[in-house]
């Protein structure tokens, strides 16, 4: 089981961006020789040139102990 936190919320604005819709692209890192998706970026845009970003980390099973430390 994948535990999930949203760690960051945030609205940019950027000319490029003019665009409407949902665009979502997944970070990568490397554990144990393989790479895992450690994160999702996530912009949504209602209003062109201002979309939300919202980035969302993912802690795989046996990253952490269980006793927190």
């Amino acid at each position: 089981m994948k535990r999930w936190k949203i760690t960051r919320v945030q609205f940019e604005w950027k000319l490029e961006d003019l665009w409407v819709g949902v665009f979502w692209r997944h970070g990568y890192a490397k554990f144990d020789y393989e790479n895992r998706p450690m994160w999702t970026d996530v912009w949504i845009c209602l209003l062109p040139c201002c979309p939300l970003h919202v980035t969302i980390f993912y802690f795989p099973d046996g990253l952490f102990r269980e006793d927190g430390k």
